[in-house]
């Protein structure tokens, strides 16, 4: 992966979890409605890296039909940039 390309996509990693870390609950759909440069299939897979790494949990919401994410770390004090 060439310099440009991994600043690309650290660009597009800060943007999901800097919009991630605005809600305490989110779904897949609401991050990438406010991602400029995110796509869903990128989101989707760092959601899943996310809750892979116990930082945040899937959660259930049956209003919506939709898998809903909650932080399990303290949103708060999560660095994106680290």
């Amino acid at each position: 992966m060439s310099k440009a390309e991994d600043e690309k996509r650290r660009a597009k990693l800060r943007e999901v979890l800097s919009i991630a870390a605005l809600k305490q609950e989110f779904d897949r759909d609401e991050i990438v409605s406010l991602c400029n440069e995110s796509r869903s299939a990128f989101v989707g897979n760092v959601l899943k890296q996310l809750a892979s790494d116990a930082i945040i949990s899937y959660i259930s919401d049956d209003n919506h039909g939709t898998t809903r994410y909650t932080w399990i770390v303290n949103r708060t004090q999560f660095d994106s940039d680290g």
